[in-house]
């Protein structure tokens, strides 16, 4: 028999546990005002505002020429780069086009290799070179002529070709050029064979003595030196000018921007250059809610698509978001199929709506469709299913189609959009990879696909990274509901991404971890500023107009540290690369050699 005493005590006992363990929870309800997007700020920042190209008299300095087609690959991505760095950019068709003025020299020449065909062009660049100009040559002429050319191969640092094609087994580059280290592109196994995507036959040729090395091709040859190793990317020197080349297509895609910006911290003393900083997850079309194709949904996952969706998917998303500290970005689809009988249910809403704050996540709106239908018959379908709701959440970020770009400019009209700041989409090569979409609206692409991650791909990584601090991770929920393959199925395309995002992204956590309303403010600002840098002794000085709130660059160095910032803060990503969080408009840095250890 319990004593009263006892019965006391435990009834206190039962009373304070009840209270430890609802508490918490009472206190994380209560504070949970999932209703509100925290991440979604009034701004006066538009296209308008933009960086333009300055229409002031070209100075010296002051811009970049391009020889080449306009058209070209290689110009589009040249003209992105310099959009992003706010450098004018002049375009020649043929060399001969251009004429040195006195005291106004470009500050770097970027050849398209369509432009160097005879002699006379080489002597032209070797004229341009002792006038102490720079150049880059975005590809390689016509191997042949190379060969024939010494001047042309003294010129680009090139001591005889080998071979004019040589099979590669791989890739390596070398530290220090892009951000994230050294890495080899190898495919030793047959599941690295599927990211095996990187020119694997080159022209094979010699390094000169002075040349410096950046990336090479790797042979299966053990009798062949390290520096005999074929040359992708490499420098050669003469006097004071830097004779950048590339061998091979890797200035063709935009890739090519982090590669121009690696190359002109080569180039200079110090290189300081604009950059988003933002690493975003996009969750397209998830979570759905509708249980459409049913049958094949029950028939594979033994759930219907909602279950599938809140008690399998989301627990899986949240291991891996927090095991590498990305946000999500969550676009809700309340139809996809627009054909059938099935019609959406808000039943799950508000619990999403309640993860998401938690996590530290925004939910956006997606405008895919698998029905043929424009955004503005989309956006009617939908209306019902939001006016229903009776919320004040406010969606700051759409994902759509690619080829619904053309259309965005409907999308305030529509009452639950009209609060809408950015865009995001699968990437492609056809718009810039951040721009404004329509005066009012950012364009911020997806940089990677998680399921499939090649050598091209990490390539891609490391240079946008090195260009902007920037990258977006697009997960497409459709492909595990609509699946194809086995490889759509959850299991399968959640072992692809989880191992993907986490041995690959974590490595930049040094980066911001944003939403994209979030990192639409980051690029608002990095797309109307601009800048001008100047260096005194030790002290390297920044000054920035058009700035609104913070503003973030990379400093690459040579054997420098930061010894003392002003006007904002500094972070050491890597050796010699510093991310800098410019907090006034005008910020000093004070830098030191670092001294070599015996």
């Amino acid at each position: 028999m319990v004593s009263r005493r006892n019965y006391f005590n435990i009834t206190i006992m039962m009373i304070v546990l009840l209270f430890m363990f609802q508490f918490p929870e009472f206190i994380k309800e209560s504070g949970n005002d999932y209703d509100t997007n925290e991440y979604l700020k009034n701004t006066d920042l538009n296209a308008a505002t933009a960086w333009k190209v300055n229409e002031e008299p070209i100075k010296s300095g002051n811009h970049v020429a391009f020889f080449g087609p306009s058209d070209s690959a290689v110009c589009a991505v040249i003209n992105e780069w310099c959009t992003y760095t706010k450098r004018n950019l002049l375009i020649y068709a043929d060399l001969n086009d251009f004429h040195i003025e006195a005291g106004v020299m470009p500050e770097v020449i970027l050849l398209e290799p369509s432009v160097i065909n005879d002699d006379a062009d080489v002597q032209l660049l070797e004229r341009w070179v002792k006038e102490g100009m720079s150049l880059i040559f975005c590809g390689l002429p016509d191997t042949g002529f190379v060969r024939r050319s010494l001047p042309l191969r003294e010129l680009m640092g090139i001591r005889f070709v080998n071979k004019m094609e040589q099979s590669i087994t791989g890739v390596y580059l070398f530290k220090g050029f892009l951000l994230g280290g050294d890495i080899i592109y190898q495919a030793n196994t047959e599941e690295e064979q599927k990211r095996q995507d990187l020119a694997q036959v080159v022209p094979w040729f010699q390094a000169a003595g002075g040349t410096k090395v950046y990336m090479v091709g790797l042979i299966d040859d053990a009798d062949v030196e390290n520096e005999e190793l074929p040359m992708l990317i490499w420098r050669n020197s003469i006097e004071r000018s830097r004779i950048f080349v590339v061998n091979g297509n890797y200035m063709e895609d935009i890739s090519g921007i982090g590669i121009l910006d690696a190359m002109m911290a080569e180039m200079n003393s110090y290189e300081i250059y604009p950059v988003i900083n933002a690493q975003n997850v996009t969750v397209a079309n998830y979570p759905g809610f509708s249980n459409e194709n049913e049958e094949t949904v029950m028939d594979i996952y033994s759930h219907n698509q909602q279950s599938l969706y809140r008690d399998i998917i989301w627990p899986g998303l949240l291991s891996t978001m927090d095991r590498v500290n990305l946000k999500m970005t969550c676009f809700l689809m309340p139809q996809y199929d627009y054909s059938d009988d099935e019609f959406p249910n808000s039943r799950d809403y508000t619990f999403y709506l309640k993860q998401l704050k938690e996590q530290e996540g925004e939910a956006g709106l997606s405008m895919e469709t698998r029905t043929d239908m424009s955004l503005a018959e989309k956006a009617e379908k939908d209306d019902p299913f939001y006016s229903a709701l009776n919320g004040k959440y406010k969606y700051g970020a759409l994902y759509l189609e690619t080829d619904q770009l053309p259309e965005a400019d409907q999308l305030p009209n529509v009452r639950y959009l009209k609060n809408a700041q950015t865009l995001t989409c699968a990437y492609t090569k056809e718009r810039p990879l951040v721009s404004y979409c329509t005066n009012n609206m950012t364009l911020q692409m997806a940089t990677h696909n998680a399921r499939l991650h090649t050598y091209g791909d990490n390539l891609r990584l490391r240079s946008l990274e090195t260009a902007l601090g920037y990258s977006n991770i697009l997960l497409d929920m459709n492909n595990v509901v609509w699946p194809e393959t086995d490889d759509d199925k959850w299991e399968n395309y959640y072992e692809e991404l989880s191992s993907n995002v986490l041995t690959y992204w974590s490595q930049f956590s040094y980066f911001s971890q944003t939403t994209l309303s979030e990192s639409d403010q980051h690029i608002r600002t990095f797309l109307a500023l601009d800048y001008e840098d100047s260096r005194k002794d030790n002290t390297i000085r920044l000054t920035i107009t058009n700035r609104k709130g913070d503003a973030w660059f990379i400093l690459r160095t040579n054997n420098e540290r930061i010894a003392k910032i002003s006007g904002g803060r500094s972070e050491e990503l890597e050796e010699g690369a510093f991310l800098i969080c410019a907090e006034e408009d005008t910020v000093e840095i004070q830098v030191e050699k670092i001294l070599m250890q015996k």
